[in-house]
């Protein structure tokens, strides 16, 4: 029987992988085989499709509809793409606005690669109150996409940690990932 779901859970793994959404689990044998990690591993990685199928993220469609606008400027939009090679589609609140779902999408894969290194640490400042928001961590590391190499044309997204609720709809944040720093963004 535990042989079977080993081989179940490796072909899980693998369609997992090959949708891009990372790795669930690191079996090397079905001896350390254990039902409670798997059904932990599998219960985030529906939560995160889920998340990522919900109807809020349609607001992160290529379909332009009308939202209100950030303050962030016209420059500093066209320098974070001529600069970082990435284009800033949004940040709202999810999760019963427990997190903060930032999207990007990458325009030019060798200026975005620093977006999805693992040492690199974004994290988010409320300006109203100065409180610095981490990237929400699970057992299977931060809820961010990493990748080798970016892909052009791909959106990306870092969820954010809002615990205590302080951003809310409206508020003003200011996101930073190594180096790159835009402030101003409207959370919607």
């Amino acid at each position: 029987m535990k042989e079977a779901w080993y081989k179940a859970t490796v072909s899980l793994q693998k369609i997992i992988l090959h949708a891009g959404l990372g790795s669930i689990l690191s079996i090397s044998s079905p001896k350390r085989f254990s039902y409670r990690r798997l059904n932990a591993c599998v219960l985030v990685h529906l939560l995160m499709i889920f998340l990522a199928l919900a109807s809020p993220s349609a607001a992160f469609s290529d379909e332009p509809e009308e939202r209100p606008q950030n303050e962030t400027s016209a420059e500093e939009c066209s320098d974070s793409e001529e600069k970082w090679g990435i284009k800033i589609v949004g940040i709202r609140l999810t999760a019963n606005n427990y997190m903060l779902d930032f999207r990007y999408r990458v325009i030019d894969p060798e200026k975005a690669h620093m977006f999805t290194q693992k040492q690199i640490k974004p994290y988010l400042i409320d300006q109203a109150t100065g409180n610095k928001l981490a990237v929400t961590t699970t057992r299977l590391g931060p809820m961010r996409q990493t990748a080798v190499k970016p892909v052009s044309g791909r959106n990306y997204a870092i969820l954010f940690g809002n615990t205590n609720k302080v951003v809310k709809a409206g508020s003003k944040v200011t996101v930073v990932i190594g180096d790159f720093k835009v402030e101003n963004l409207v959370v919607e």
